[in-house]
């Protein structure tokens, strides 16, 4: 079976990428969160919820770190929460979340702690420039393991190849949690 890893492009990759006018490479942390839900690749996901944030004050970010960090130790039990990811490109931070549905996503909004955050951004400013938006998936395409022995797409979820049988590692599948 294939060891499922993170595997960076090479130095040669990263230069080819970096002279593509528009590019750039931004030094930082990437965050990634899963739900009650984590279980489940994207192709389940029926609702992608994307953030956008800037952040022009130390003291403000600050209190906008903490603010979002309360709403995310709430996320491990949110129904329809499958996961998300968070990263900075340059200036901009965006959060990209999988929800089973619109309506997961709307619900957990309601949310005491969520409405708490809500309350304080429009409070207090925290951020320079905010932005949020809810997608439906429109279509979604099954999730494929191409099997290393024998090169076949093999649909998932799956534990095995379709057509000889190899032993397939379904990241997605792992439960009730994924380490790493």
């Amino acid at each position: 079976m294939a060891e499922i890893k993170s595997l960076p492009p090479s130095d040669e990759v990263k230069a080819i990428v970096g002279s593509i006018p528009g590019v750039r490479f931004t030094p930082g942390v990437v965050v990634g969160q899963q739900g009650p839900e984590g279980h489940r690749g994207p192709e389940e996901a029926g609702a992608i919820l994307v953030l956008m944030v800037m952040l022009a004050d130390e003291e403000r970010s600050e209190r906008f770190w903490k603010a979002t960090t309360a709403v995310k130790q709430t996320l491990p039990e949110a129904p329809g929460f499958i996961r998300l990811c968070s990263f900075f490109d340059g200036p901009v931070g965006y959060l990209v979340a999988f929800w089973r549905t619109v309506e997961d996503a709307e619900r957990f909004a309601r949310q005491p702690a969520h409405r708490t955050a809500m309350a304080a951004f429009a409070q207090d400013r925290f951020q320079y420039s905010h932005f949020v938006g809810i997608w439906e998936a429109a279509k979604v395409h099954p999730r494929n393991i191409f099997c290393e022995v024998c090169g076949t797409a093999t649909k998932a979820p799956t534990t095995a190849c379709a057509k000889c049988g190899n032993p397939l590692d379904d990241y997605y599948s792992k439960a009730p949690a994924l380490s790493g």
